[in-house]
């Protein structure tokens, strides 16, 4: 049995570790969905700039006060909040396109 692939014989690593893939993916589609919807609706490749910092920066501000929070609270707790919220964002954001 090879070392790397342990872990993953226990079933709540399993979960975790395929819930992550899965979200790694969705979140490259969906910011690849994001990017050629403002570029049809505005045919500007400035405007698609913004629209990518507009949502890349709330990640990169909040990341610097993420490790403090998590030495602090619950891990798993945190983990399923941040999912649930952009689990949700994207379902609101899918609901107003698909409401045009």
């Amino acid at each position: 049995m090879s070392k790397t692939i342990t872990p993953l014989y226990f079933r709540g690593y399993l979960y975790l570790w395929i819930g992550m893939v899965a979200v790694g993916v969705a979140t490259m589609m969906q910011m690849t969905a994001r990017g050629y919807l403002a570029y049809e609706l505005t045919n500007s490749a400035s405007k698609l700039t913004y629209v990518n910092v507009a949502f890349a920066f709330p990640m990169l501000s909040l990341s610097l006060f993420g490790g403090a929070l998590s030495d602090r609270l619950d891990k798993q707790k945190i983990i399923q909040i941040g999912q649930f919220s952009a689990s949700f964002l994207a379902f609101i954001i899918a609901a107003l396109i698909f409401s045009d």
